[in-house]
């Protein structure tokens, strides 16, 4: 029997609201995208961009740049009940990294958790890179 297919999740998101100084929205770079859509490709992977939880629950793997790691909390695992990243070692963009771009103050009104706050929360190991 063959085996499964191996498949990789790509969540890109995109804030359509002023971020930046003088009103500027953030966006993705297509580079952000491309680059580990080729990388997977390339390794054999189908790339998909599917429902999350369903990939992880068939084995396959999801990953998220820059801010687009904000969707893991909300990735619930079916067997347990609990989000994906439960006891699971991450990183992402830091809270730090949003002050030092000036765009904390914009991203409070939003009034959402940060990133590393929302992942703790749900139980994983936030680790810091420098």
């Amino acid at each position: 029997m063959a085996p499964p297919p191996r498949k990789a999740l790509i969540a890109v998101t995109s804030a359509h609201a002023p971020l930046y100084l003088g009103g500027k929205e953030t966006g993705l770079f297509i580079t952000e995208a491309l680059h580990p859509f080729e990388t997977f490709k390339k390794a054999g992977f189908g790339v998909d961009l599917s429902i999350a939880s369903t990939l992880y629950s068939d084995g396959d793997i999801i990953s998220a740049v820059c801010h687009s790691g904000a969707i893991f909390p909300g990735v619930i695992d079916d067997s347990t009940g609990r989000s994906i990243i439960s006891g699971q070692e991450l990183t992402g963009f830091t809270t730090q990294g949003e002050i030092e771009a000036g765009v904390i103050d914009t991203i409070k009104l939003w009034n959402g958790p940060r990133i590393e706050a929302a992942a703790t929360s749900a139980g994983a190991k936030w680790k810091f890179h420098n």
